[in-house]
């Protein structure tokens, strides 16, 4: 296992990185498991009010010379906030993940003979392998982020609109009726 920083000097939240140089024939297949540390540092990034567990069990193989394939089922339960009610909202996410890894010039040859096929690029291709690393905690770290509702909402409530320019909403509007008096005293007297 090797630490690789962000280039960019940031350190990642949930960093369990694998040199691809180091995997061997037979593959690595593990668990990781957030510390309470890092929960506390992913809540704050993700605007969660807690994260009482995220893990990962993972299988990483070699899908041949310099390609890889990891398979992983993730688990997380975490506490976000309802954007109606303003209460805690329990959130569990159980996903399996696939994915494989190449390194960046065969991801950047298909990418350019797809668009030369003027065909789109398929969403689930294969990831790039930066500086040959492939960071197994960060993976699970950026689906955690993508499983979350972006808008949670707490059981049973619901947010109506009610649009100020309808005719219908008179009785909500309290000089709604001076208003119609108004208008129409106004219109009579043309």
């Amino acid at each position: 296992m090797n630490r690789n920083p962000d280039p960019c000097g940031v350190e990642p939240l949930f960093s369990r990185p694998f040199a691809t140089g180091e995997i061997p024939a037979k593959g690595v297949k593990g668990l990781v498991e957030a510390s309470e540390s890092e929960r506390v540092r992913i809540a704050a990034a993700l605007d969660l009010a807690g994260l009482e567990n995220f893990w990962m069990n993972f299988q990483l193989n070699r899908a041949g010379r310099r390609h890889f394939k990891l398979s992983g089922h993730m688990v997380a339960s975490a506490t976000q906030i309802c954007v109606i009610s303003l209460k805690p909202v329990e959130t569990r996410v159980d996903e399996k993940i696939e994915i494989e890894f190449w390194p960046p010039e065969d991801v950047a040859r298909i990418e350019v003979e797809v668009e030369s096929e003027s065909m789109s690029v398929p969403l689930d291709g294969p990831e790039p392998i930066p500086d040959g690393v492939i960071d197994v905690g960060q993976l699970a770290y950026e689906h955690l982020a993508a499983s979350l509702d972006p808008y949670p909402k707490e059981a049973g409530v619901h947010f109506e609109w009610i649009n100020p320019e309808a005719e219908d909403v008179s009785a909500d509007r309290p000089f709604a009726g001076l208003a119609r008096l108004r208008d129409r005293r106004f219109s009579n007297s043309d």
